[in-house]
């Protein structure tokens, strides 16, 4: 695979993660404030934050931005998109492992998913670095 074409499938695959990260922080927040209307979310929000532990939610609130910080960097094609990459994903790791057992996040295989996702493309990342 040409490294052009590494580079593309990684910003691809990791692009729509850092966006629903995105997505979970605004609904939580939003929550948090009262603001989030309980019908659009498609699980109880408002259950879900009042349950989700103060460590958790802190470890979540950085899982955002290294996220997003990724891929800013990815697009940019910088190498240190790789060491950012990789803490989003210990960090994502780490948050989700949180989550196993509460009784308002039924995703569990969406956790998984999304760790493939980080790994996969942190790997196409090496890849390119290495080749």
């Amino acid at each position: 695979m040409k490294h052009q074409h590494r580079h593309l499938l990684a910003i691809l695959l990791f692009a729509p993660d850092a966006l629903y990260a995105t997505a979970w922080l605004v609904m939580d927040v939003s929550a948090r404030l009262g603001i989030w209307p309980r019908d659009w979310a498609w699980v109880d929000i408002y259950g879900f934050v009042a349950s989700y532990p103060i460590s958790a939610e802190v470890i979540f609130f950085a899982v955002v931005p290294f996220k997003l910080t990724a891929l800013i960097l990815m697009m940019a094609r910088r190498k240190l998109a790789v060491p950012v990459l990789a803490i989003s994903a210990i960090l994502h790791f780490t948050d989700w492992m949180s989550l196993l057992g509460n009784p308002y996040y039924q995703a569990s295989v969406d956790g998984i998913l999304q760790i493939l996702v980080e790994v996969t493309a942190l790997t196409l990342l090496i890849r390119l670095r290495m080749a």
